[in-house]
């Protein structure tokens, strides 16, 4: 069960479009930027303006949270952690957050292997 974002499909997507584009997966950038056109969402300029999504406060950290886990998992700060415990983030919506930042990591390390290029899908 989806509970990261009221279980709005389209803010996992654009989690995907953020780590594939740290991790340089092009593939994967196309992929999910076509699937939110096909869903009539512009994500822009994903990586550097979230405002742009109207992201609440909420969401804002667990996006936050989400690249902070790909930069470098075993360097979070505890900081990062109270403050969404702070703002009512539960351990379910933190644990599917990284699942699904785990799921893309794998995805684009395969992809990026196998030297799949992006473009035209």
């Amino acid at each position: 069960m989806l509970c990261a974002f009221g279980g709005r499909f389209e803010r996992y997507a654009q989690v995907a479009v953020i780590v594939s584009i740290q991790n340089s997966c092009a593939y994967c950038v196309d992929a999910h930027m076509m699937m939110l056109d096909s869903m009539g969402i512009d994500a822009g300029n994903i990586e550097n303006n979230l405002d742009a999504l109207g992201l609440n406060e909420k969401e804002k950290l667990l996006f936050n949270l989400a690249r902070e886990i790909n930069k470098n998992s075993t360097k979070v700060e505890d900081k990062l952690f109270e403050t969404l415990r702070l703002n009512n983030v539960d351990i379910e919506e933190i644990l599917e957050i990284i699942g699904v930042v785990e799921l893309f990591v794998g995805y684009n390390l395969f992809l990026n292997a196998m030297d799949i290029p992006g473009g035209n899908l």
